[in-house]
């Protein structure tokens, strides 16, 4: 075997490495790297090493959170917390200096200390189930060898002969030098792969704390990177001191309710008038603003909720341009030296909330001549941007401004304030609220990611990744919405973007067969190829439909950017491509390295200055002509497209003056392709007389409605456009060609402010002359549509029937208008048209043509009106959002689009998506599906998955393909999605014969399931089920029962009351063939209870279910009159049947009937607490059975029975071993088959 030796800077994460180090931890971990180094040219013995690098990693970095100490055999252990009973973390194998034997080495890696670590490894592995190894180090002081966890998660724990082997050396009770010599090192002597290992001296360095490559050392040896926890601006994780200042400031609290993390107005009690949201709702009461806003019941039901709930977007909006600002306020400083002329956003510069305004309206607004000359004195260095952000909105108009809030209230500091006083301590007391605001903002780094190398001062930077993540918990405060983590976003955008790129290069080279294929072959250093290739890119349509903070388009940007960098494909608007330049996605944030080294932009040097351009017109291009969203909360629209914006600003660059701004065309390649139009010279940037770029007007591409609800339908017919007459289709084609124009024009932004509102009074006409051109979706405006043409039809029948009939129609038409105005005010509220909304997916002739991918997180578990049972085929039960969004995707798609979502799994196998499963077999290719842990979302135990398809035409069978199906362990915390636990694949012809999608099941598997379920009746043929008793509930039972009587509970008690109490049985009463009730249960029952169910239901014998099951059902024959609760459900066999209660329980509590269960129902095993519903009972197979038959079982259970009676404890293990092969033999199991389902 051998070693692939990978650097410190190449082992850690990028987005990490951009973090600079404050320079009072550096010097400390000097200053400890010191004395090691000291210690280790004086020390000799094992022990003093161990000793002594123990004392290193605690003093720099783990002394306060995390124990470092011996574990068993185990030299040192990095504890995932502060005492022993906690797991261990990291793996830490010893050697003095002198002991070369044992020690590795680069070329001798097939040591002891190795075979050491993976006897250890498998010790904790499978003795202590512990499963969350990050890594495992070797070191002797000096040279220090560091193997990520996942390489033995993949290549050691799911080793078969490895683990075979480990397990029979542990049960013969060998020696640790046995496995070494006779596990292994045989074992790793077949290793092909080499084993990465990040490998380091540390004699090597020179101890400085501004050496960068000892910033690198100082990270790999951290916590962030050894234990992978989440560092400041991790995109998958909350800063939570930043979110609960921001939440005091504004007047808000987080709450819990139901399970969901929601956000609230501050209770009553304790709120503040201070407070920005507090401020907002006074004046907005005063002013009578509720008065002046349109579709004032989409702002809440009650007036104290659209007071909140208008205050709460105005608020977000303000927000959203100071937060914004702030960044831009963090560039300009960067990037001009720290010069704080280029710092705006502090209380010398904005004294009240007018001139706050005034910084919104007055200068980011308007471009520099256009200022007054007061405020080009205050804000001089501040550029115009171009951004709808600075235009006040309609809610602003019609509500209030920021200008109306009062400057002069206080309110008090938050309990946790990161604000300090003159003696570094927590400060205290109360502040001006907007003053506060600029402090909180100051107290936090919004420069230094990617800037410098050392922090010199304790401030926790602050990026866009974070700020979505907060806003997005802010905008979800009516539902608790989940912010997608960004390694699934970043996941989902890389394999679906890279499909559709793939099958679009191959549709102008066939011979391209894969990515790796595409990469070697195309011809970058050809400049036409190389256009050729970016315009292929950059016609890519990218949907998100429920778009949320914007976070699935920042990834899809992301994605892009990188797939050009990696194709080698990116250019200078000059048309040279650029050199030496690696970009990457890493932790969902773009990573740029320039020569070797993080990019930083410089505007005085030529070739960063370059790169910076490129960046920005790349991005700016993407976003222009790529990027697409919808969401029906205003809110989240507007948050989206400022998170758009912050990722143009990252690349903003410095421009002369009088250099003009080159248009994007409509369907080009990007900014500056036009003819005509001369590119920017091409020059050094130092000096004066420059101005920072423009930002492009990006907001028509997110758009606010109900992606769910439309009036048109997206194609008129199956005849395409044929059904119009030549004039018209001409008509059409022409408003096709206008409304693109303007669309064009409009995101161009030339002419400024001004000129964007008669652009957009145009696009809404244009958008209305559509209306002609599309048909009704909806039934009652379709029977309008040919009523209204009858009505045409009839108007020369001038007879008395024709006059009837007129008469007739014209009643109908008036019924089905009044029908449609109440729908217009429910149903069709915010309806959104994606027929005509964004020009850029229709065709010259002004068919729709659909998106190339659709990805996203669509909205779970809200029920919809039943009116669109008419528009959606997969409507069931109450109207299951995400399965309304999935057909919804699936028909915006083009054919052959690619679609990537995140939804609950409930649609691989429940009764009320059987027709999603059809629809999705019918009109699509599966590829593939990722089965994800329970706690992908922070604060929600949901069972989730990602779903990638391609869109197909419309077959009456279904489209077969072989699925790859990757699941995780489902109580394992993910950051990566690059090593599943499992990987398999199945055809779809095995789903839609079964009509369920088993994705925990292999071939085998669902064969064998298949073949059971065809042959063998079901237990609901041969008995009846029923629920447990409901003992109380307020308003339930007869008389209905009260607060009192539920408090009270007098119909149950712990002992007998008398006769009429009959034995109550809980879940936990039954065990498998075992009744554990102490007579501590009792119910009187009646009609009196809150649900009864039927009183013969529990006469006599029958079996109990438990509700929670283990590897098998939890079952019991109970032979007399009792009753259970609902954790319970009761199994009461028919007369006519012809089986016996012992039998069933046998078959019922057998192995295979277990693993029946899980398989069918998709039950993992890393499922905490599955259970089964009645439903599934009812589908479990039962065998054929004559009463011969079932006797040898039920003689085995009448043993196990008595057994348990006697003694709760008996080992009934081979008793139930002989159930298990009888049971086998009934279902006709062959030997391969037994040991499939014994696993």
């Amino acid at each position: 075997m051998k070693l692939k030796i990978i650097s410190p800077g190449d082992s850690i994460n990028k987005s990490y490495l951009l973090q600079p180090p404050l320079r009072s931890e550096l010097e400390l971990f000097c200053s400890g790297l010191t004395v090691l180094l000291d210690h280790n040219r004086s020390a000799n013995r094992e022990e003093h090493q161990k000793n002594h690098i123990s004392d290193f990693l605690k003093d720099v970095w783990y002394r306060s959170s995390n124990l470092i100490n011996t574990s068993g055999d185990i030299d040192l252990a990095i504890y995932a917390g502060l005492h022993a009973t906690t797991p261990v973390s990291v793996i830490i194998e010893t050697k003095s200096s002198t002991n070369s034997a044992e020690m590795i080495s680069r070329e001798r890696p097939n040591a002891k200390a190795l075979h050491e670590i993976i006897l250890y490894y498998l010790r904790e592995v499978f003795e202590k189930e512990n499963y969350g190894i990050t890594h495992l180090i070797i070191t002797n002081s000096g040279e220090w060898f560091i193997f990520d966890g996942v390489w033995f998660e993949r290549n050691v724990r799911r080793n078969v002969a490895l683990v075979k082997a480990y397990k029979s050396f542990k049960s013969q009770g060998h020696d640790n030098r046995h496995f070494y010599e006779s596990v292994a090192r045989p074992w790793l002597e077949n290793v092909q792969e080499p084993l990465p290992c990040c490998w380091f001296d540390l004699r090597d360095f020179n101890i400085e704390p501004d050496n960068k490559a000892l910033i690198a050392l100082y990270k790999l040896l951290s916590p962030r990177h050894l234990l992978k926890l989440p560092y400041s601006n991790d995109s998958n994780s909350l800063n939570r001191e930043f979110y609960g200042e921001l939440l005091h400031i504004v007047g808000l609290e987080e709450i819990k309710e139901k399970g969901k993390k929601l956000i609230s107005r501050v209770a009553l009690q304790r709120r503040n008038e201070g407070a920005l949201l507090e401020n907002t709702i006074n004046l907005l009461k005063v002013q009578q603003s509720l008065e002046r806003i349109k579709n004032l019941s989409d702002y809440g039901s009650d007036e104290e909720e659209q007071y909140f709930s208008v205050a709460l977007e105005l608020c977000i909006t303000w927000l959203n341009r100071i937060l914004f600002l702030k960044l831009l306020e963090g560039r300009l400083l960067a990037w001009n030296s720290a010069d704080l002329n280029y710092s705006f956003l502090h209380r010398e510069k904005i004294k009240d909330f007018d001139e706050l305004q005034e910084l919104f309206f007055e200068v980011l607004a308007r471009q520099e001549h256009e200022r007054t000359a007061d405020s080009t004195a205050k804000f001089g260095a501040v550029p115009y941007l171009n951004s709808s952000l600075f235009e006040i909105t309609p809610l602003e108009k019609n509500a209030v401004q920021i200008s109306s809030l009062k400057q002069r209230l206080t309110m008090p500091l938050y309990a946790a304030t990161v604000l300090k006083n003159d003696a570094a301590k927590k400060r205290s007391g109360e502040s001006n609220t907007l003053f506060y605001l600029f402090e909180f903002l100051d107290a936090y780094d919004f420069a230094s990611e990617g800037t410098t190398l050392v922090k010199e001062a304790p401030k926790t930077i602050i990026n866009a990744s974070v700020l979505g993540l907060i806003f997005e918990k802010i905008n979800g405060y009516r539902d608790g919405s989940f912010y997608t983590p960004g390694y699934i976003t970043m996941y989902m955008s890389r394999e679906a973007i890279r499909r559709m790129v793939l099958q679009k290069f191959r549709e102008e080279w066939p011979v391209i067969v894969g990515w790796d294929d595409l990469c070697e072959k195309l011809d970058y250093s050809d400049s036409t190829a190389r256009r050729r290739a970016n315009e292929i890119i950059n016609s890519l349509k990218i949907c998100d439909p429920a778009v949320g903070s914007g976070h699935f388009l920042v990834s899809a940007l992301n994605e892009i950017i990188s797939l050009k960098a990696e194709l080698k494909i990116l250019e200078h608007q000059d048309g040279k491509r650029l050199k030496g330049v690696e970009i990457v996605v890493e932790n969902d944030e773009l990573i740029v390295v320039m020569e070797g080294e993080s990019f930083s932009y410089n505007r005085k040097n030529q070739e960063s200055q370059r790169l910076q351009e490129t960046l920005f017109r790349e991005k700016a291009t993407v976003i222009e002509n790529c990027l697409f969203g919808v969401d029906i909360n205003p809110k989240s629209v507007a948050i989206c497209r400022l998170r758009l914006w912050i990722e143009l600003l990252k690349n903003a660059y410095y421009r002369e003056k009088s250099t003009p701004n080159p248009p994007n065309p409509p369907n080009q390649g990007g900014i500056g392709s036009l003819a005509g139009f001369a590119p920017f010279p091409d020059k050094g940037r130092a000096g004066e007389g420059l101005q920072l770029e423009t930002l492009p007007n990006i907001d028509i591409n997110i758009k606010c409605g109900n992606s769910l609800v439309s009036r048109f339908s997206l194609n008129d017919d199956k005849s395409g456009l044929s059904h119009y007459a030549p004039v018209e289709r001409k008509r059409l084609k022409e408003l096709t060609r206008r409304y693109k124009e303007k669309v064009w024009l409009y995101k161009l932004g030339e002419k400024g402010p001004s000129n964007k509102g008669i652009l957009r009074r145009e696009i809404e006409a244009i958008k209305e002359e559509w209306r002609a051109f599309s048909l009704p979706s909806d039934f009652y405006m379709k029977e309008l549509l040919n009523v209204k043409n009858e009505l045409t039809q009839a108007v020369f029948a001038f007879d008395e029937v024709g006059h009837q009939k007129r008469e007739k129609l014209h009643s109908r038409a008036a019924e089905l208008e009044e029908k449609i105005a109440a729908r217009q005010q429910t149903v069709y509220s915010n309806a959104f048209e994606w027929r005509f909304e964004f020009p850029e997916v229709l065709d010259e002739e002004g068919s729709f043509v659909g998106f190339d991918v659709v990805i996203g997180n669509p909205p779970y578990g809200v029920s919809l009106p039943k009116e669109l049972k008419d528009h959606y085929v997969t409507f069931a039960l109450r109207g299951e959002s995400y399965v309304l969004f999935v057909e919804r995707a699936l028909e915006i798609l083009q054919c052959r689009g690619e679609f990537s979502f995140i939804i609950p799994d409930t649609y691989l196998n429940l009764s009320f998506t059987a027709a999603l499963r059809e629809h999705l077999l019918r009109q699509s290719k599966l590829r593939e599906l990722v089965l994800l842990p329970s706690q992908v979302f922070e604060d929600a135990s949901v069972d989730t998955t990602l779903l990638f398809l391609q869109k197909m035409e419309h077959t009456k069978t279904y489209h077969e393909s072989l699925v790859t199906i990757k699941s995780f362990d489902k109580q394992v915390r993910q950051i990566s999605l690059e090593t599943p636990d499992d990987v398999r694949v199945i055809s779809t012809a095995l789903w839609s014969k079964s009509g369920t999608f088993n994705a925990q099941s292999n071939l085998a598997e669902v064969t064998l399931l298949e073949r059971i379920a065809g042959t063998y009746k079901v237990v609901s043929a041969i008995a009846e089920l029923f629920y447990g008793i409901k003992a109380y509930q307020v308003g339930k039972g007869k008389p209905p029962q009260t607060a009192i009587i539920r408090d009270s509970k007098p119909f149950t008690s712990t002992v007998q009351v008398d006769e009429k109490f009959l034995p109550f049985y809980d879940g936990k009463h039954i065990g498998r063939y075992e009744l554990t009730w102490n007579r501590n249960n009792w119910l009187h029952y009646g009609p009196w209870l809150a649900e009864p169910r039927k009183p013969e239901k529990f006469i006599g014998e029958k079996i109990l279910i438990r509700k929670i099951v283990a590897e098998t059902l939890i079952a019991t024959y109970i032979p007399e009159t009792s009753y259970c609760n609902t954790l319970l459900y009761v199994v009461k066999i028919t007369e006519e049947s012809g089986y016996s209660y012992r039998f069933l329980l046998g078959v019922l509590n057998s192995r295979f009937i277990g693993w029946y269960f899980r398989k069918k129902f998709q039950i993992s095993a890393s499922d905490t607490f599955p259970q089964i519903m009645i439903g599934d009972i009812q589908q479990l197979p039962i065998p054929t059975a004559t009463p011969q038959q079932q006797a040898p079982i039920i003689e085995l259970v009448n043993q196990i029975l008595a057994a348990k009676k006697a003694d709760p404890k008996a080992d009934t293990t081979e008793l139930e071993r002989s159930i298990d092969a009888h049971v086998y033999r009934l279902y006709g199991l062959d030997e391969e088959e037994q040991v499939l389902v014994e696993g």
